[in-house]
């Protein structure tokens, strides 16, 4: 299994390497955690199409499919195997974000396991459970397991104690015969997935999503929604940076929306 190869980059891909970690040294250096900035998040203008989409593909979710977060920004983003294509996917997710992801080492944050494992899922049930565990806890391995698949791209959390403690994106290239396009889609596909984008009965499917810019607007005004306190959970406890879990999908809904209407939101 590749775990350390040498990363080679484009140009453009540099630059959004350097700036990204030059985020995550800042973050971690000044400020130990991440700094919410609504002023920054407002800021951000998306094309009308974009909105637009954000808010079909938001109305077509049944009511009880407001998503569970975690409770910081913080990431501890572990990587297995191919870690040039799991990197250039990181950067391109993160690129897209109004909110800022700053991740660390262990225990800076709440941890996401991205996973490449060509033969994956060709492995008998319990070799794919041993596969599993040699790379993350128990807990997580279990849930790759039961989440099963049929074209190679999988992700899944642990919403357990109704925030989501930590989660996985596993892509099999060769079950799905991916392209190295798609590795990079799938991954920036589960990424959004666990961090709060809203799917239909809470399963991560990357044939049911959006694509990456819709999928980041919906994930702004999640995050819009949840640091004000509009959510369906009971009670409606904030976490110390802010968050409350489980926005409502009318207030997402209804802030796509005055923002297509080219209100403020």
């Amino acid at each position: 299994m590749e775990t350390s190869d040498k990363v080679t980059l484009n140009d453009n891909e540099k630059r959004l390497f350097a700036k990204f970690g030059l985020m995550v040294l800042l973050a971690v250096a000044v400020f130990g955690y991440s700094k919410w900035s609504r002023s920054a998040m407002e800021s951000r203008v998306y094309p009308k199409s974009d909105l637009a989409a954000a808010l079909a593909y938001v109305d077509s979710l049944p009511q009880t499919s407001a998503p569970t977060l975690f409770s910081t920004n913080n990431r501890d983003i572990r990587f297995h195997g191919n870690s040039k294509l799991a990197w250039r996917a990181l950067i391109e997710f993160q690129s897209r974000q109004a909110v800022d992801y700053p991740t660390g080492p262990p225990s800076f944050g709440s941890s996401i396991h991205v996973i490449i494992m060509p033969g994956f899922l060709q492995q008998p049930i319990i070799r794919q459970q041993q596969l599993a565990a040699e790379m993350a806890s128990n807990g997580v391995a279990n849930a790759i397991v039961r989440t099963g698949n049929s074209d190679g791209c999988m992700a899944g959390k642990d919403t357990s104690f109704g925030w989501t403690e930590t989660g996985f994106v596993l892509v099999d290239p060769s079950f799905g015969k991916m392209s190295d396009a798609q590795v990079v889609d799938c991954i920036v596909g589960g990424l959004s997935f666990v961090n709060g984008l809203p799917v239909r009965a809470g399963t991560f499917s990357i044939k049911d999503i959006p694509a990456a810019a819709v999928s980041a607007v919906i994930l702004d005004y999640v995050m819009r929604c949840a640091y004000d306190g509009e959510t369906e959970s009971e009670p409606a406890g904030r976490s110390r940076a802010g968050i409350t879990t489980r926005p409502s999908l009318k207030c997402i809904h209804d802030r796509i929306r005055t923002a297509l209407e080219g209100k403020s939101s």
